[in-house]
């Protein structure tokens, strides 16, 4: 998905990329304490609002789906068979909590140009080992999402069957009219953004500049302050309902 071709005034899009990097991060570490499924919900419900907030609510509402439909599989596994239930809990535990920061992480890549997101990482004195990586890897799979999706309809076109029956029936024809064209595709892309990057000067030695200057608002340092605390006052609360801190 490309920034530059919304044409709406969602906050998400005029926040500073910085506020997103750290609030990603909170609510990363946050959810490594809140790992139960209360205190959880919580720290979930908190990344949902700020979703809302910033104007992303149909990512939100996508999310809030998955993550019922997690714990509703894993009351049911419970519920019919206790033992194994019990061990596919632990097993979506991690998964489950991994919700809040994937849902920031969503956010941070949907709303914010490589070109921002890389002077961000650079305002952090991130390395460029780590920043260029980065760079190319959150073009390249948004664009190979999107050059699947053609490879799957014009395997429909000429006839393909992607049913599980189909499958099962034609592997060979499922793997050369869908696997195969996706790596070549795969292996170009990859060779074209680099190529881009490289025009774009990104090894170039030196400090960079960046065409649109970061700053943070009102709207930044008030999101900030609210939702790292929310976050750090929801750990505290887990780790005192745990006995952690008694």
């Amino acid at each position: 998905m490309n920034v530059s071709d919304k044409a709406d005034s969602r906050l998400a899009l005029r926040l500073d990329p910085r506020t997103k990097i750290i609030l990603l991060v909170v609510f990363g570490i946050c959810a490594c304490f809140c790992r139960d499924a209360a205190w959880g919900s919580v720290l979930f419900a908190l990344a949902l609002l700020f979703s809302c907030i910033t104007g992303e609510a149909r990512l939100a509402v996508k999310f809030l789906v998955g993550y019922v439909a997690v714990l509703v599989f894993v009351t049911l596994a419970v519920t019919v068979n206790p033992e194994i239930g019990t061990r596919i809990a632990l097993i979506f535990q991690s998964f489950r909590a991994a919700f809040p920061p994937f849902l920031m992480a969503a956010i941070l890549i949907m709303t914010t140009k490589t070109g921002d997101l890389v002077a961000a990482l650079y305002a952090f004195r991130v390395p460029r080992l780590l920043v260029i990586p980065l760079a190319v890897g959150i073009r390249f799979f948004p664009t190979l999402v999107e050059e699947f999706r053609c490879v799957v309809d014009a395997a429909r076109l000429q006839g393909v069957s992607f049913s599980p029956a189909g499958v099962v029936r034609h592997p060979s024809t499922i793997c050369e009219s869908l696997i195969v064209p996706t790596v070549l595709r795969s292996a170009k892309i990859a060779e074209e953004l680099a190529a881009a990057a490289v025009t774009r000067g990104i090894e170039k030695p030196g400090e960079r500049t960046s065409f649109n200057e970061l700053a943070l608002s009102r709207a930044d340092i008030a999101l900030l302050l609210c939702f790292s605390a929310a976050c750090v006052a929801v750990s505290v609360a887990c780790s005192i309902a745990k006995g952690g801190w008694a």
